[in-house]
């Protein structure tokens, strides 16, 4: 399938940080590097799924017990 490519595509360039991976804000960050500063961009993170709640026609994740990434359903 032509999203596989894609796929693959975008696997090696972040391997090798080609592309927009090689600029600082598209780097991996871990939890306890965020600030306040981090919130409402996009950012991609690692951690850990702790736990998740359902408000209404909200849905939070609840990362390394540190972040609450709220998605809007």
């Amino acid at each position: 399938m032509f999203w596989h490519c894609l796929a693959d595509i975008e696997t090696v360039t972040r391997r090798n940080y080609f592309g927009l991976w090689r600029h600082q804000d598209y780097k991996v960050r871990s939890i306890e590097t965020l600030s306040r500063e981090d919130s409402h961009r996009w950012l991609e993170v690692r951690g850990v799924v702790r736990g998740y709640e359902r408000k209404g026609q909200l849905f939070e994740l609840i990362i390394d017990e540190k972040l609450v990434l709220v998605v809007a359903k």
